[in-house]
């Protein structure tokens, strides 16, 4: 089953046609994310998919369907988290779409950024050319210490990197 009403179209080459059954050219038209039928459904049967959404945001730009913005907080009650390798990969991905602060700043009002330890944290430091580790260096600056970065795999070198790059001030 599709996540998203964007993801649920399908081309038949016999045909040269689209299949759409869930308007989802409508919604690229419309630049708005719409799950395939109830979200909070699409996100239990995989809770990587809330991670996805974030991602999309952060890629494409898109604003979401507030049937999906009350699945997202009805889902913090009682989610069982996908595999954090699973979810730093999207969080990967997130950090170098376009629209990245916005998907943070969805995520922080959504509680998502909270619920795998992060923070949003000062918007001054940000430049917008930063490399991906730059970027998570600057999103880690909020914990308290790195033991977050740890927890989402990253390697020693890495954390150490990360580490002086928020010491130096970046």
């Amino acid at each position: 089953r599709r996540d998203f009403t964007m993801n649920a179209i399908a081309y038949n080459p016999l045909s040269n046609t689209l299949i759409d059954l869930f308007n989802g050219q409508l919604h690229l038209t419309q630049r708005k994310i719409h799950c395939v039928g109830d979200a909070l459904t699409r996100f239990r049967e995989d809770t990587l998919r809330p991670f996805r959404l974030f991602r999309f945001v952060a890629q494409f730009g898109m604003s979401v369907d507030e049937s999906i913005l009350n699945a997202l907080s009805q889902l913090l009650d009682d989610i069982n988290l996908p595999s954090i390798e699973r979810i730093r990969h999207e969080m990967d991905w997130l950090l170098m779409g376009d629209h990245w602060l916005d998907a943070l700043d969805l995520m922080h009002q959504y509680e998502w950024l909270s619920l795998i330890g992060l923070r949003i944290p000062n918007k001054a430091l940000v430049v917008k050319e930063q490399p991906l580790m730059c970027r998570w260096a600057w999103l880690l600056s909020a914990c308290r210490d790195l033991s977050v970065a740890n927890q989402l795999g990253f390697s020693k070198k890495d954390i150490r990197y990360m580490s002086d790059l928020i010491k130096w001030g970046f």
